[in-house]
């Protein structure tokens, strides 16, 4: 099965309450990609990246629209934990990455 890892730039987008343009490509996108079976990735580090800016924005503007978005993307996207042991594997990441996993950056772009 393929997997597909999202850094916390796109769960960003993704999360954005107002779906144009960019934002709406990536949710078109991951949904494209949940309709096909595919397993959708992310680290709990990611979650929390976003989580804390989206936190900010929040208590600034009143909005929890996105803070709601990023509760729901759990349905779509697994946030596997960190470890210490992970982290010190990451000398043997980018092999594991190129062997194992599509890192996408962007949805119209993959590295």
């Amino acid at each position: 099965m393929p997997i597909v890892w999202m850094d916390s730039g796109i769960i960003g987008l993704i999360t954005n309450p107002y779906k144009q343009g960019e934002s709406a490509d990536c949710e078109r996108w991951l949904l494209g990609l949940s309709a096909k079976g595919i397993c959708i990735v992310s680290s709990v580090l990611c979650d929390y990246e976003v989580r804390r800016n989206l936190i900010l924005e929040s208590k600034r503007t009143g909005n929890r629209d996105s803070l709601n978005n990023l509760d729901e993307l759990t349905d779509f996207v697994s946030f596997l934990s960190v470890s210490d042991k992970s982290l010190k594997c990451g000398d043997n990441y980018r092999t594991v990455c190129r062997s194992s996993f599509t890192y996408v950056t962007h949805p119209q772009r993959q590295d």
